[in-house]
């Protein structure tokens, strides 16, 4: 081999090293987009479970507040209806003894 052909063989090889170079920087570069890329993904998709954990827990907090009223609410009712019924049983016992007291027995 002739001292030109050494020459362009060099050169050769130098630009083809410095092309896999290029090749190489660019495919490192990709890598380390893709590598924010599925990061900032994970932590989007952390960040929304988490707002959604933490809307699930207040309205988790207002149905279990709502419950509360409404049995609250339930046993007012409950209450007032069985005021009202011994009332009503009793009514007669207490015409009775009206009547009785104002001197006109039944």
């Amino acid at each position: 081999m002739t001292e030109a052909e050494g020459t362009a063989a060099e050169r050769l090889a130098e630009g083809a090293w410095g092309l896999y170079g290029v090749m190489l920087e660019h495919l490192s570069v990709l890598q380390q987009r893709n590598v924010r890329f599925a990061q900032d993904l994970i932590d989007r998709c952390i960040e929304e479970l988490r707002d959604r954990v933490e809307d699930d827990r207040q309205t988790a907090r207002r149905l279990s507040e709502s419950a509360v009223c409404q049995q609250e609410a339930l046993r007012e009712l409950l209450r007032e209806s069985a005021d009202a019924y011994v009332g009503l049983l009793y009514a007669p016992l207490r015409h009775y003894e009206e009547q009785r007291r104002r001197g006109g027995v039944l």
